[in-house]
């Protein structure tokens, strides 16, 4: 019994820990093994951010609904990929404005 206080001391550290683990880069974000992006951004920077991430969000939409509406197996596999370089393209952008702190929308 003695050892239950050990046990669950173990447990809580090992739970904050799962809670403070960040998500490193998108794998082609533009980032070197062991880099990250800065914790800080110009307010002119997290603007272009945000608008190529809602450029990309609001094209990733229409291609979402292309593909809702066809059933061409054809269009729906070039949707479906479409949609898939989409939201690669969307990773690192939402990755930046996360390492500094600004809402993604």
């Amino acid at each position: 019994m003695k050892h239950i206080p050990h046990v669950l001391a173990l447990l809580a550290v090992a739970a904050l820990s799962a809670c403070n683990t960040t998500q490193g880069p998108p794998a082609g974000g533009g980032y070197k093994p062991g880099e990250s992006a800065p914790a800080r951004i110009s307010e002119a920077e997290a603007e272009t951010l945000t608008t190529q991430y809602l450029d990309l969000k609001g094209q990733r939409t229409t291609m979402v609904n292309a593909l809702n509406a066809t059933s061409d197996p054809a269009a729906r596999s070039r949707y479906a990929r479409a949609i898939d370089d989409l939201s690669r393209n969307m990773q690192p952008l939402e990755y930046r404005l996360r390492s500094a702190g600004r809402p993604v929308p």
